[in-house]
């Protein structure tokens, strides 16, 4: 997912600015009576990851198209992307269909999760982890959104780390697309950054046993049984997924 990528050496103000795009984004959804799901680095920040981006959202697959034509019409449209400015080709919002990345999750509703709920909470919600030492208070850098920033539905951690297992499971050995590398790299991140802010009793015991090995025989034996149990859709083709 190329865009604004911004890392720990830079500063917390631009981060900050991705955070007030993607409340921006949500607002518009909101009012088009469109549930969505921030995704991608900016919502692995939440846990660890030293990076941020341009927000990417998850929607219902029935509302792809209006996603797209919630957005002003100076924005520049692809197939299931938007260019926030004309002069730069990297700046680029994705939008992903929720039975492409998230298919097994109930279906999305308007306002907020559940306060139990296992897969979402939102991005102001206080029980998030403070994941950069000692940052300077003010513009968001770690922790929760401030709450005048508009309420923005996140995946929680096990929900990060068990879609990006699930789709290695997905996409292993796939003829149709190259998919594979990207979610391999996504739970590799998972293991670097977000770690130390995961509660391994949160990720379902068939995930979890994935996650303490990593090891290729065990993701196999994890995709076999999951074919088995009928939970893996076919892989997606490249070229029609989310370009």
């Amino acid at each position: 997912m190329a865009g604004d990528v911004a890392t720990s050496s830079e500063t917390p103000r631009r981060l900050f600015g991705f955070a007030i795009t993607a409340a921006k984004i949500v607002s518009m959804f909101d009012d088009a009576q469109i549930p969505s799901v921030l995704w991608g680095p900016l919502a692995g920040h939440f846990y660890g990851a030293p990076y941020g981006d341009l927000p990417d959202f998850v929607v219902p697959d029935h509302l792809i198209q209006c996603t797209l034509g919630s957005f002003p019409r100076a924005f520049i449209y692809g197939n299931r992307h938007v260019h926030t400015r004309p002069d730069d080709i990297h700046a680029v919002i994705y939008l992903y269909t929720k039975s492409h990345l998230l298919w097994r999750l109930p279906d999305f509703e308007l306002g907020p999760p559940a306060a139990d709920d296992r897969y979402l909470t939102l991005a102001s919600d206080d029980r998030l982890p403070a994941t950069v030492p000692n940052a300077p208070r003010g513009p968001w850098p770690s922790g929760p959104w401030p709450y005048h920033l508009r309420p923005v539905k996140i995946p929680t951690a096990a929900c990060i780390i068990e879609t990006a297992i699930i789709l290695c499971c997905r996409d292993y050995n796939a003829d149709n697309n190259d998919y594979f590398d990207q979610w391999r790299g996504d739970l590799i991140d998972a293991v670097v950054y977000m770690r130390e802010n995961v509660n391994d009793e949160d990720l379902l015991p068939h995930f979890r046993a994935h996650w303490w090995d990593r090891s290729m025989k065990s993701l196999i034996e994890l995709r076999e049984k999951l074919l088995e149990r009928n939970e893996l859709p076919a892989p997606p083709d490249q070229e029609i997924s989310n370009t």
